[in-house]
């Protein structure tokens, strides 16, 4: 049993059709929102086919935890994904939803 007012950090995949959808009672935000140095697991990526499949071929899949390593003040990130660094321009990282590494 948790205390009172404590957060319940556990994240929970559910399977649905082709979809993986992590269900968690951390906080969503866009990974433009996510500051130098935190590790956060994505969410979602609320963007068309096209660079959907590209950031899926880049490692970034649902589920999947790294670090933003890197901001730069337009927007753009470097990330720590899985042993490789990875760069995302600012409408990309837009697009992309994340949740805090619980």
């Amino acid at each position: 049993m948790s205390d009172v007012g404590a957060v319940d950090l556990k994240v929970f995949l559910k399977r649905t059709n082709k979809e993986i959808v992590i269900m968690s009672s951390c906080n969503t935000q866009l990974l433009t929102d996510v500051t130098k140095g935190s590790t956060v697991v994505l969410h979602s990526i609320s963007a068309g086919r096209k660079l959907s499949s590209r950031l899926s071929t880049m490692g970034l899949i649902v589920g999947t935890s790294f670090k933003v390593i890197d901001r730069s003040p337009r927007g753009a990130l470097v990330l720590a994904i899985r042993g490789t660094r990875l760069a995302l321009g600012a409408g990309a990282a837009s697009k992309i939803i994340v949740v805090p590494d619980c």
